[in-house]
């Protein structure tokens, strides 16, 4: 174990976690060498405003950024692979996240409740969407589901973009469909998402 600045940093052979933040800076840059952030690092840090994940980081453990209700921007490395539970979840100021190619894991509620995310991707790297994952986020307005995809569970995009989330899916990929705004598993009939508005009607 090492302390580097405000960071304490335990190394096992090959790799190096991030284990403490002892900060609270409102920008934040993860030391190179990082290769993982170990689980609610920076969890309800009220006074953060901006991080920069450098590469070589493949890892974000859950609830990373728990609750941290001034986060606006976080800059993700190429190199990363896995975004543990709960990660961003309820991160209220956090507009836009661009999720890089080679990310294969994304754990169930990554950005549960980040009320304000407008603009978000599904890696082209991924091919399952776990539970919860952009689940009640009411102002998400499009979402692309790439070729390689091949599952989205259910409560994905539950309660999410009200009556503005459009879909629009990679040519290449049979898998989904979106008909009537409504966003189909076209292999079982299974409807994924439906704007809001619309289900309560048909509700009634």
């Amino acid at each position: 174990m090492s302390i580097v600045g405000d960071f304490e940093i335990t190394k096992f052979y090959t790799s190096s976690s991030l284990q403490k933040y002892f900060g609270e800076d409102e920008e934040v840059t993860i030391p190179s060498g990082v290769t993982e952030i170990a689980a609610a690092v920076f969890a309800r840090k009220d006074r953060l405003r901006k991080v920069v994940i450098p590469e070589g980081v493949i890892s974000l453990g859950s609830e990373v950024f728990y609750e941290c209700p001034d986060l606006e921007s976080v800059t993700l490395p190429g190199t990363l692979k896995h975004i543990g539970g709960d990660c961003f979840c309820r991160c209220k100021k956090l507009k836009e996240i661009k999720i890089p190619d080679g990310v294969e894991d994304i754990a169930p509620g990554a950005f549960l409740e980040c009320e304000n995310l407008q603009r978000a991707n599904i890696p082209t790297s991924l091919r399952s969407l776990n539970a919860g994952v952009f689940m009640r986020c009411p102002k998400l307005s499009s979402i692309v589901i790439p070729e390689g995809l091949e599952r989205i569970h259910e409560d994905a995009f539950f309660s999410s973009g009200d009556k503005v989330l459009t879909f629009t899916i990679a040519e290449g990929n049979k898998n989904f469909a979106v008909r009537k705004r409504k966003l189909i598993d076209v292999r079982t009939g299974k409807v994924l998402w439906e704007p809001l508005r619309l289900f309560f009607d048909e509700e009634e």
